[in-house]
């Protein structure tokens, strides 16, 4: 019978040794959204994810590794991120190691921050978990797309941003082709200026006096952003994106449609642009 029961054990530690490490990859799951964010050069960012044990054995050790953005810093002690953050070339990793009980999850925020401005993609990440005696491992990859996007720097520069200003506020709302008949704001006493045409003889009668018709215009102010990065120092076409920047927030302030064009390509999530016609408002600025 001793022989009989060493054997059975035996056996189920062999059984064990070659499952175990898949079995627990099988009760861990890995959370995080898809997103995408805007943010100022050095701004924090922060990444959120989660592992769950969804077993009722736990989990001895199971380590995640997350790709950050090129050029990212993890933000933390200096111990910290000596311990959790490693490069391979150009690129960034945040790794963390867990022990998870039965029916747990654990979630982590990881803080970085980017310096240069850019599109940048992520969302690259790996869970790594081994056998019962720690002979055998197994890793998982996947994919979350995450893109974050480096504004360029605001213009502190006063005088320059009053000569956007006012420019844009030179932008007069009455400058119309034609006027439209159908939309008819008020009323005005003829000055002897207006066209016959625009009195209004039912206004004439109530009032006693010649009246003629106040309309609205059929057009509005409108604007196009023309950037041009053709020669030029690296910090004259970085200077020519902050200008860029300012006027496209100028005119968002004021809700003038705009348009965008450029001699380069600005690529985003959306894919590359080169044009964005009048009137899409905020959608430029999320390229």
């Amino acid at each position: 019978m001793t022989w009989v029961f060493l054997a059975v054990i035996i056996i189920m530690i062999i059984y064990l040794e070659i499952n175990w490490a898949s079995k627990k990859m099988c009760q861990l799951r890995f959370m995080t959204e898809p997103e995408a964010i805007m943010a100022e050069k050095s701004e924090e960012i922060t990444l959120t994810s989660s592992l769950a044990n969804i077993s009722r054995l736990p989990v001895s050790f199971a380590t995640v590794t997350e790709n950050l953005p090129d050029k990212a810093e993890l933000m933390g002690s200096d111990y910290y991120v000596g311990e959790h953050f490693a490069k391979v070339g150009d690129k960034r990793f945040v790794r963390s190691n867990y022990a998870l009980g039965s029916l747990k999850k654990i979630t982590r925020e990881e803080k970085f921050r980017v310096n240069k401005r850019g599109v940048y993609r992520y969302g690259e990440y790996s869970i790594y978990t081994g056998d019962f005696f720690g002979l055998k491992n197994l890793q998982v990859d996947g994919y979350v797309p995450k893109h974050v996007a480096i504004l360029p720097s605001k213009v502190a520069d006063k005088d320059m941003r009053e000569v956007v200003g006012g420019f844009i506020g030179d932008i007069s709302v009455r400058r119309f082709i034609l006027e439209d008949p159908i939309l008819t704001v008020g009323f005005n006493e003829y000055t002897g200026r207006e066209p016959l045409r625009d009195i209004s003889w039912k206004r004439t009668a109530v009032q006693g006096k010649l009246m003629v018709n106040k309309y609205d215009y059929t057009s509005e102010p409108r604007a196009m952003i023309l950037l041009n990065i053709e020669g030029g120092s690296e910090a004259d076409v970085e200077r020519c994106f902050e200008l860029v920047r300012m006027a496209i927030e100028m005119l968002e302030e004021r809700k003038i449609p705009y348009g965008f064009r450029t001699n380069g390509m600005i690529f985003g999530p959306e894919g590359s642009i080169s044009y964005v016609p009048a009137g899409v408002g905020k959608s430029i600025i999320r390229q």
